[in-house]
């Protein structure tokens, strides 16, 4: 008798394993670098960060973690940014057509500015533009304010494409950024592109750790 067992209606009851190892093409073998027993109930979407802490904590912390579609919320993928990975995963939800074209070509969104998500560095613009102030709005910390000078967006050639708006000084160019939508928004472009598949495959990887674990253990 397990008290602590719950039921995913899925997977029937029990608990569930979250499995990390090594994927590159280069390596002769492949690695589990972490395991960790999770209730059956629970959404796999919980597991990412506390997945990438403990890898973090043992010295192991990834430059790039591939996941499926479960753990790759915007939310995860903008915090593990902030601990200094790239989650690569497909974008839950029902699929959204997204035109992969340069920002030359169509109207730019905020999704073609770079920010960085700790905001220790400038945000940069999709024209090369550094920001000259950005503030994390207190009380959402995914969503940031930029500010540009009004002299480099006034000359800048995607200037009448660009969501950026004069504040009310006139002092500065405004673009509220929501680092989640934006996130999404990029993901969403390279899966269009096909970018995103090639970087991708390699998660099929796992299954197979998966598969023996299951049927031999």
């Amino acid at each position: 008798h397990d008290a602590e067992v719950t039921s995913n209606a899925h997977k029937a009851r029990g608990y569930e394993v979250q499995i990390a190892e090594t994927c590159h093409e280069d390596n002769t073998v492949e690695l589990i670098t972490q395991v960790a027993v999770t209730d059956a109930c629970a959404s796999d979407e919980h597991a990412t960060i506390p997945m990438l802490e403990a890898l973090a904590q043992r010295g192991h912390r990834p430059e790039e973690m591939v996941a499926d579609a479960a753990f790759g919320s915007g939310d995860n993928a903008v915090e593990a940014e902030r601990k200094g990975t790239e989650l690569i995963s497909p974008v839950k939800g029902p699929k959204v057509e997204v035109e992969d074209v340069a920002p030359e070509e169509r109207p730019v969104t905020a999704a073609d500015f770079l920010v960085d998500a700790n905001l220790e560095d400038p945000a940069v613009c999709p024209a090369g533009h550094f920001a000259t102030e950005q503030t994390q709005t207190a009380a959402a910390a995914n969503q940031v304010v930029l500010t540009f000078a009004p002299e480099t967006c006034e000359g800048c050639a995607l200037f009448d494409a660009c969501p950026a708006q004069l504040n009310r000084d006139g002092d500065g160019y405004v673009l509220p950024v929501d680092l989640v939508a934006a996130n999404i928004e990029r993901r969403r472009r390279a899966i269009a592109s096909g970018t995103f598949k090639e970087r991708y495959r390699i998660r099929a990887g796992i299954e197979a750790t998966s598969s023996e674990l299951k049927r031999r253990h």
